[in-house]
């Protein structure tokens, strides 16, 4: 992955209230915030046994810039520094980022984003 190519992206984090009652979080790459709001609903649906699509609540958490330097953390790896990203295309709608990161413990590593092991810190206020 060239620096050349590198791109930045928006991941969104929303809370989401499936049948009023049972929560998850997900977190979408999205161009838009519509777009994003829709990828969030049919995710949490999607995680929930017998969830009612009809009756979700989105909740907005964040929006992370996704870029050269951001630091990610990995279940498994730990924390590290993004070295490139680039936008990868998509046959769903779904908007995909492939980060390469180099961890603290001095591993490369190349990931796609979103991925349930990986969480961004939210912007400071």
């Amino acid at each position: 992955m060239s620096r050349a190519d590198a791109d930045s992206g928006r991941l969104r984090l929303y809370t989401v209230l499936v049948d009023l009652h049972r929560k998850t979080e997900v977190e979408v790459l999205a161009a838009n915030e519509d777009d994003a709001r829709q990828q969030a609903r049919e995710t949490a649906v999607s995680q929930l046994p017998a969830a009612d699509a009809w009756s979700t609540e989105i909740l907005k958490a964040a929006d992370v810039t996704v870029a050269i330097g951001s630091r990610i953390t990995h279940e498994l790896f730990g924390t590290g520094t993004v070295q490139a990203v680039v936008t990868l295309a998509s046959a769903s709608r779904k908007r995909l980022l492939r980060v390469a990161v180099q961890f603290d413990h001095g591993e490369d590593k190349e990931l796609v984003l979103p991925h349930p092991r990986v969480s961004l810190a939210a912007p400071a206020r």
